[in-house]
């Protein structure tokens, strides 16, 4: 009972030893394949990013192998090259560009403490990853700010960004969202339903005025209490987005503004009214768009506090 004791507690333990592994592209580069200005800036973002005080506790950093006179070969190697000498280690580079296999072979034989760097170019880089053992996704070529997260047995991968302050924020949509199948299922849905609700709305007004004959200032009455509760709830939503987010003023007021104005057309309703082609239509024209707006800024306001397709953990 103690031997097989002693032998399963030595078996969680060699398991747990086993390295973490994270995977880098080169910083940013000139036409020349330098290290451009901004590049260099992250370069030093690396150290905050990967540095002593981090808890990525990086002890071996691994590149591909840098040729002398050739800048594309030498993007990695420069790029962690302030990182490593802040934490005081030698870049291994024993295996060439195409080399991946190597890389990954080399990263697997590592049995010393702490976690594994490896810097890639990288249309290779997912290379490195899958002969580690995972399917990993394809790394954008507009990217540079990705970390593939590969911990033991390294069959999967996380990614998220190194969040460095020369990092721009993405596109609200990614061009290569649209070839994701359940979002566009999901954004072809809601523009259905909301289609559906706001010509209901439209019907319910038509009826109101032209079927039941009721009087324009009774439609008003009765549309204007929605348009309200709009109103308050784009009022709460400003009120936490002004303190979360860095959208424009402008932006943040287009919600309720449009509340706002579908309220107006009941100020010349509140006796008998005027038709229904001078009232009640701008009420039902303006009033949907209030909902619709706050469904478009919840999704600004929540891309915009996010620098990045994902959070460094």
């Amino acid at each position: 009972m103690k031997v097989s004791t002693l032998i399963g507690a030595a078996l969680v333990a060699g398991a747990a030893a086993e390295p973490h592994i994270y995977l880098i592209r080169h910083a940013e580069k000139n036409r020349d394949g330098t290290i451009s200005a901004q590049g260099k800036k992250r370069e030093q973002c690396l150290i905050d990013v990967f540095g002593r005080d981090s808890k990525f506790n990086i002890q071996k950093i691994i590149v591909q192998n840098p040729y002398a006179g050739d800048n594309l070969s030498q993007r990695p190697y420069n790029t962690t090259l302030p990182l490593a000498k802040s934490l005081g280690l030698t870049i291994e580079h024993q295996c060439d560009y195409d080399e991946t296999d190597c890389a990954a072979k080399e990263a697997r034989a590592y049995d010393g403490p702490g976690n594994i760097l490896i810097a890639w170019e990288h249309v290779k880089l997912r290379k490195v990853s899958e002969a580690l053992g995972a399917d990993a996704p394809k790394y954008p070529d507009s990217r540079y700010d990705l970390i593939y997260d590969q911990p033991y047995p390294y069959d999967e991968v996380t990614t998220y960004s190194e969040a460095c302050p020369v990092d721009k924020r993405p596109a609200l949509i990614p061009n290569s969202l649209w070839s994701n199948v359940p979002f566009v299922a999901v954004c072809v849905a809601v523009f259905l339903i909301w289609g559906g609700l706001n010509a209901g709305e439209q019907l319910i007004a038509l009826c109101l005025q032209d079927v039941r004959g009721d009087s324009a200032a009774h439609v008003v009455a009765v549309l204007p209490p929605r348009s309200l509760r709009r109103a308050c709830s784009s009022t709460c939503l400003l009120a936490s987005a002004f303190r979360t987010c860095a959208l424009p003023c402008p932006c943040r007021l287009a919600c309720a503004a449009s509340d706002v104005a579908s309220l107006l057309p009941a100020v010349p309703c509140r006796v008998a009214g005027p038709g229904y082609w001078r009232a009640v239509c701008p009420v039902v024209a303006l009033n949907p768009l209030g909902a619709d707006l706050i469904y478009t800024m919840a999704i600004l306001f929540t891309t915009g506090c996010v620098p990045g397709p994902g959070h460094r953990p």
